[in-house]
């Protein structure tokens, strides 16, 4: 059945992730089996819950919310979007809501934000909380995600307006069975986070993935859907990435719509299993991606530290500093450095 969330949603006060008993299990354990993939530790996302401002969706199955911004458009491609739609079935949508939940894998009609595009059911368990924030608590645990991503840029707390923070947590699949010795079916359970930063002058998406246990459920309508006790090898296994919806901007995640996006939890594009960081202002933009900016010479080599770009008429030089240096992006610096004043790691990995 497919609901549609009224506008102004239906608070649930009572809700709180510290004290609700249906989230209180060890998802390690489950009766000896387990499965899946583990990122970030849960402490390791951006605080979330009631206590810290969020606001709960209601438990509905195949639905959406309507989300005004508060303040500035945020800014996806080129286009300006001052209204979100946060899905239950995984991911954000702009221009319209869907409760669509077989993913699709292919280039998308409008453009969608999806860390983990599946079917799940907060009526079972779990919860979707989101929440607007400006406040320096909050966007100083964002802030490294982006400083790690992109080191040349500079920026500071300064530099962003806000985040938007949508929490999946310890979401079941669609038509899991109960819990036992030898079906782990509701003990399943995936938690990750949608972040989308609206900057002084740029705009960029954060995924964050604590632990990613099941991928497909079952299908009551095609009938061709995950197993009931695994919440996978079914035909349409989870989609994670995001489409401008131009048929041209999108970036697809590894193991993406097949049976590797079990492990997501574990992939990166920062050295961060579990993070994922983009800029996505006038096009798509990945920490390994080396672009030149204007007034800035040098850039990072985000594979080695010891390796860094310079800038002429916009197109990127691969140069090499002195075997003992490493190069510095720090603002003031921009050039080789000892390692003793600036401790490097590779961004990406090859």
């Amino acid at each position: 059945m497919t609901h549609r969330l009224d506008l102004v949603l239906p608070f649930i006060s009572t809700i709180n992730i510290y004290n609700n008993l249906d989230l209180l299990y060890d998802p390690t354990s489950l009766h000896g089996i387990t499965q899946g993939s583990t990122g970030l530790p849960l402490d390791g996302l951006i605080p979330f819950g009631t206590d810290h401002g969020d606001s709960p969706l209601q438990h509905a199955d195949d639905a959406f919310a309507q989300i005004p911004l508060s303040y500035d458009p945020w800014i996806f491609v080129e286009t300006q979007y001052d209204t979100i739609f946060l899905n239950t079935n995984g991911g954000i949508s702009l221009l319209n809501g869907t409760t669509e939940f077989i993913p699709q894998c292919g280039p998308l009609p409008l453009p969608m934000i999806t860390p983990l595009w599946a079917d799940p059911d907060i009526r079972l368990g779990g919860d979707i909380f989101y929440r607007q924030a400006t406040e320096s608590d909050t966007m100083s645990k964002v802030l490294p995600f982006l400083q790690k991503a992109f080191p040349d840029d500079a920026l500071d707390l300064q530099a962003l307006q806000y985040a938007f923070i949508a929490t999946t947590y310890n979401v079941p699949f669609c038509h899991a069975q109960p819990e036992t010795d030898t079906c782990p079916g509701l003990g399943l359970r995936n938690t990750f986070q949608t972040i989308l930063v609206r900057g002084q002058v740029d705009a960029f998406i954060i995924y964050l993935y604590h632990q990613i246990q099941w991928t497909d459920a079952p299908s009551e309508t095609f009938g061709d859907g995950g197993d009931p006790c695994t919440g996978t090898n079914g035909k349409h296994p989870a989609m994670a990435g995001f489409d401008s919806g131009d048929g041209v901007s999108r970036f697809v995640l590894p193991g993406s719509c097949t049976t590797n996006a079990i492990n997501l939890a574990q992939t990166t594009n920062i050295n961060i299993p579990g993070a994922w960081v983009f800029r996505v202002l006038d096009t798509v933009v990945t920490p390994c991606n080396v672009t030149c900016i204007p007034g800035l010479q040098f850039r990072s080599d985000p594979y080695d530290c010891h390796s860094y770009y310079e800038c002429a008429n916009n197109i990127p030089y691969s140069m090499k500093c002195p075997s003992d240096l490493v190069f510095n992006p720090t603002k003031g610096v921009n050039a080789c450095d000892f390692p003793s004043r600036y401790e490097c790691e590779p961004i990406c990995t090859h």
